[in-house]
């Protein structure tokens, strides 16, 4: 597989956020990351205004505002780091549906998929969410917050 740097598996248009693929099964089957912590620690810190903190028994908690937008961790009794963000309606209601996504343990409610499948996601399209949950929970902040982060331009 290639380097989150480098170049990237493609696996679905990255720009309208859908990806392809079969409905999941009722018990998905988690892979290992298509990133490293480190490379995922490293994409969102080159977001705007972000910060990061690690709580929760080790998640990699990246905030914009306060608010979280990802997060990595080692969720429940399953081996090894998964990936978790925010999302818009549309692209929640379509990948938990898919394949190597499923709502995330304690987040669904609010809208927030966690990628368990290695090949899930090409690294550009995670980038992409990645982006679009940094802004979506950016969008959310008061004028005067996003003002202060320099998040309005």
């Amino acid at each position: 597989m290639a380097t989150w740097q480098a170049g990237f598996k493609l696996r679905g248009p990255a720009s309208c956020g859908l990806a392809p693929g079969a409905a999941s099964s009722a018990d998905p089957q988690f892979e290992s990351l298509p990133v490293t912590r480190s490379e995922f620690d490293a994409f969102c810190a080159s977001l705007p205004a972000t910060t990061h903190v690690v709580q929760w028994g080790g998640a990699s908690v990246w905030k914009v505002g306060g608010k979280i937008f990802a997060i990595c961790s080692a969720w429940g009794e399953t081996a090894g780091d998964k990936i978790a963000f925010k999302c818009s309606d549309l692209s929640y209601s379509l990948l938990k549906e898919q394949d190597g996504f499923r709502p995330a343990p304690y987040l669904a409610r609010a809208k927030w998929i966690q990628v368990t499948g290695k090949d899930a996601l090409s690294d550009t399209d995670l980038k992409s969410y990645l982006v679009a949950a940094h802004s979506t929970v950016a969008a959310k902040l008061t004028k005067k917050q996003r003002a202060d982060l320099g998040l309005d331009a």
